[in-house]
């Protein structure tokens, strides 16, 4: 069985371009992202930055299972 490598992405923010063992991993790759730009890391003194990062399975969804599918993005995404 081939393992699942996922990565944490975003229009805005882009990729952080690491390809992460598990989707725990790459949630804690994109908390870190969120926390870092609510701080005011990333943002400028006009406009205040934001990260739109989720995980994602970098080979497509046809390999991830029924839990990891149900815990991914849109799970993910909407408990921030």
């Amino acid at each position: 069985m081939k393992t699942t490598k996922w990565s944490c992405s975003g229009s805005v923010r882009g990729s952080c371009g690491i390809a992460h063992r598990s989707l725990k991993a790459a949630e804690a790759c994109c908390d870190k992202d969120h926390r870092a730009v609510t701080k005011g890391q990333y943002s400028g003194w006009l406009t205040r930055a934001y990260s739109d990062r989720a995980p994602y399975p970098i080979d497509g969804w046809d390999d991830v299972s029924e839990a990891e599918r149900d815990a991914s993005f849109g799970s993910w995404n909407q408990s921030k």
